[in-house]
């Protein structure tokens, strides 16, 4: 089943925001408890990283980020070339901020959903 997973932010008569990801449920497995499902984007577009405070996001959230950028440039980088993927590349590098101890990419660990990210863009309209 697929679904789209929309945090926003909205002021009355002025403006809004959303992050918008579409996500297909998938089996994580089973226990002794029952099965476990989890969200999988299908959506595969780097984050604007101009928007986001990364000093604001926990290691979760960064972890989560680094980790999803990743997999968008495993997934998308092979159908492009030349300047296209360089750009991607670019856009998919992984983010660093002091005082944040990031395993390796592909490492695990994260599973913070984008609707945590959103409070960066928060920070960063407050800001302006």
């Amino acid at each position: 089943m697929f679904e789209s997973v929309e945090p926003g932010y909205y002021v009355p008569g002025n403006f809004g925001i959303r992050l918008e990801t579409d996500v297909v449920c998938v089996r994580l497995g089973n226990s002794s408890d029952g099965t476990f499902l989890g969200l999988d984007p299908v959506t595969l577009l780097p984050f604007e990283r101009s928007l986001i405070i990364v000093e604001m996001l926990s290691s979760e959230q960064l972890n989560w980020l680094n980790e999803y950028h990743a997999k968008v440039r495993q997934l998308v980088g092979p159908k492009l070339s030349g300047d296209d993927l360089t750009f991607l590349n670019q856009l998919t590098e992984p983010i660093k901020a002091a005082g944040h101890n990031c395993p390796p990419e592909g490492s695990g660990g994260a599973t913070t959903k984008p609707a945590l990210l959103l409070l960066a863009l928060l920070a960063t309209l407050a800001l302006s």
